[in-house]
């Protein structure tokens, strides 16, 4: 496990890089195949597909997110690029107190409005463009972990 020194010296771009890679690792240790496309244009990281039972195959489009908390706090993907859908998932990755944490969350999660840390913010009339994001606080986390940790949310697809 990396040190909370090593965690800090990566720049924005390794730490991306990182959580992406260790995603795939992720989604593959539990027999996903997995589908990188060369130019990442479209808001998706990779695509995974789970072969069920006979002939049942599934596909996922998968947007990971990598952050250092409490520097960061807020994640959000826009929503031309993360369409609400049962099979679109974000990976989220949290290094906090030099520990890596994995949650794994469906887009349908943002039309359930389950939880208030899940945020729709449409920016009507503004620069900015309509984005599905996440307030990630200190009361959010626990819910987080408890909801949405991969391992868990891996054995329902």
């Amino acid at each position: 496990m990396m040190t909370m020194l090593e965690w800090s010296n990566l720049t924005k771009l390794q730490l991306s890089r990182y959580g992406e890679y260790y995603s795939k690792m992720e989604f593959s240790k539990n027999g996903f195949d997995i589908y990188t496309s060369e130019i990442d244009d479209k808001g998706i990281d990779f695509i995974v597909r789970k072969v069920g039972d006979s002939p049942n195959i599934y596909y996922y489009e998968i947007q990971v997110k990598t952050i250092r908390w409490p520097d960061s706090k807020y994640v959000f993907m826009r929503k031309s690029q993360f369409p609400i859908n049962k099979n679109v998932f974000l990976s989220l990755i949290i290094i906090k107190d030099g520990r890596l944490f994995h949650y794994l969350i469906c887009s349908d999660e943002w039309n359930k409005r389950a939880y208030s840390f899940f945020k729709d913010r449409r920016y009507e009339g503004k620069k900015s463009k309509p984005e599905w994001g996440l307030n990630l606080t200190q009361k959010s986390l626990p819910i987080l972990d408890a909801t949405f940790r991969f391992e868990n949310t891996i054995t329902r697809l």
